[in-house]
């Protein structure tokens, strides 16, 4: 009994010095990031931790498949992060659901100046702001240099440069990305001047823009050469480094993929000739947030602007080459003779931020439908539409 008695004395003391420990004072950041952008965080943190008063933090590293999930559940029972670092397209969601503070009460606008006017607004939702960026991804033209010089202006520049490669090398193929993905398709869509989003926040597929868009994928996989068939990203990746695809379109993630390709280049995506408008990719914003149940708010929000800072955002393109969202670092002379950051840079001024909203998440599954039975399969474009009109509106009304 005596010895029960003295173990629960001890469990009792070790419980209340952990509770009382700096560790418990600590603001939890929850992060997703892998590899040289883990490294880079740590940096940056450890930066912040030199400064005389710094909160204490404690980052947790979260597998990103299950992040979502897990925020969900844990904000609400106060288990949660202080702070975590997420992309944009849920803002409106978690708003919703009273998971995310509003941030509108702490920023300035010398704070706003400081990022790139383009990362501003995905973190904007009912009139509020929720975030501050740290870096931005969206979709660009890779084009390999030993076919093609240059990078072409408009899709009828592309075709032409295609049709030239091949005729010269029958083995090569013209252009390559996912044809039957939505988040891809949505370029050609904006270059037809649709959106998939309404003003007013509802999905809009049944739209004249949306058909032309779809039927104009269905030109280039019908097109001689120009689209291998069944494409699967390890395929386009394995032709691509084999010097046997002219162009890709992809994300910044495809330069980790190339490092066997020994000339290529990248640049904003052409516009539709039959339009003349810019081919425009969604924009992602990866940002910091902040949990509506934090304890620890105005010490949390300190922690935000030091990782957000020109300095922070430097050390990250540095180590992660990471497409930051601070103006200032692209002013510096080794970021403005970085090819790759330039190209993106330059493509972020024609991208259409991803919809924050909560409909969102319902148009990706009918819309690849739409697309695989449009483009892949041959069926009418008005059809396959129509079903995935049906489709989004069973789950939204």
């Amino acid at each position: 009994m005596r010895a029960r008695l003295v173990c629960s004395l001890l469990l009792l003391a070790a419980l209340q010095t952990a509770c009382d420990s700096p560790e418990s004072d600590a603001v939890v950041l929850w992060h997703a990031y892998r590899g040289d952008e883990a490294r880079a965080l740590e940096e940056t943190l450890d930066a912040y931790r030199a400064q005389p008063g710094a909160t204490p933090i404690r980052v947790v590293s979260v597998p990103y498949d299950a992040f979502a999930n897990k925020l969900r559940v844990a904000i609400p029972r106060g288990n949660g992060p202080d702070l975590f670092i997420f992309a944009h397209d849920q803002v409106g969601d978690w708003a919703e659901r009273g998971l995310i503070e509003s941030l509108s009460f702490w920023v300035d606008e010398p704070l706003l100046e400081q990022f790139l006017p383009e990362t501003l607004s995905p973190f904007v939702f009912d009139d509020a702001f929720f975030g501050l960026p740290l870096a931005f991804k969206s979709l660009a033209l890779y084009f390999d240099t030993r076919f093609i010089k240059s990078a072409p202006k408009t899709t009828d520049d592309l075709f032409a440069a295609a049709d030239s490669v091949r005729a010269e090398n029958p083995d090569v193929w013209g252009l390559g990305y996912p044809v039957d993905n939505f988040y891809y398709h949505a370029i050609w869509l904006h270059g037809h001047q649709g959106r998939v989003m309404s003003s007013a926040g509802q999905p809009q597929v049944e739209t004249a823009a949306m058909k032309q868009s779809i039927d104009f994928a269905r030109t280039l996989t019908r097109k001689t050469g120009m689209m291998p068939p069944e494409l699967s990203p390890a395929l386009m990746t394995s032709l691509f480094n084999d010097h046997k695809l002219a162009f890709v379109i992809n994300g910044p993630w495809f330069r980790g993929e190339i490092g066997a390709h020994d000339s290529w280049s990248v640049a904003p995506i052409p516009a539709v000739s039959a339009t003349g408008e810019s081919a425009k990719p969604y924009l992602g914003v990866e940002g910091l947030m902040m949990s509506a149940r934090s304890e620890r708010k105005s010490a949390a929000f300190g922690i935000m602007r030091s990782l957000t800072s020109d300095e922070a955002a430097y050390v990250r393109w540095q180590r992660a080459r990471q497409l930051v969202a601070n103006a200032g670092v692209y002013a510096r002379a080794d970021v403005r003779e970085d090819p790759f950051s330039t190209a993106f840079r330059a493509q972020l001024t024609q991208t259409v931020p991803l919809s924050n909203g909560p409909l969102m998440r319902h148009v990706w599954a009918p819309m690849k439908s739409a697309i695989t039975q449009s483009v892949v399969q041959g069926t009418a474009t008005d059809s396959a539409l129509q079903e995935a009109g049906r489709a989004i509106k069973r789950v939204t009304r």
